[in-house]
């Protein structure tokens, strides 16, 4: 999809499954797109914490966060949206710098993974795999 692009995944239903639907760039429904992976981004995005909170910081560029790597805004069952901006992955461990929307002086090392598959999500659209053909039984001659 490249650098500028975005995708918009809803949750089509409220069953314990949590299927999701894409809506953008292109509208997928729930049996076209791979649950598995939605759902794990979702989760590890839901479990989000920070391993180390650095204050005060007046240069967001040191943190690959002007501008960000990449843009999330999340929008939660009551409607609240949350935005935040991902930075360059760390110099040691796989973590990554994260920024909330409403704070720009403070900067967020979380694990890389969660904002790695949100990445990934652009990159690798989560099409569903394709379905292996029937196997044939065939006598042993």
């Amino acid at each position: 999809m490249g650098p500028h692009s975005s995708a918009r995944f809803v949750r089509a239903t409220e069953t314990p499954t949590q299927d999701w639907e894409m809506l953008r760039p292109d509208a997928w429904p729930p049996d076209q797109i791979d649950q598995v992976r939605v759902n794990g981004a979702a989760y590890r995005l839901g479990r989000l914490t920070a391993s180390q909170v650095i204050t005060g910081v007046t240069d967001l560029a040191q943190y690959g966060l002007a501008p960000p790597e990449l843009t999330v805004t999340l929008t939660i069952s009551n409607g609240e949206k949350i935005t935040f901006f991902a930075g360059t992955q760390t110099p040691i461990d796989d973590n990554r710098y994260l920024q909330a929307a409403t704070d720009n002086q403070t900067v967020y090392l979380v694990y890389g993974l969660a904002v790695d598959e949100l990445q990934r999500l652009l990159d690798d659209p989560p099409l569903a795999p394709t379905p292996l053909p029937a196997a044939s039984a065939t006598a042993a001659r």
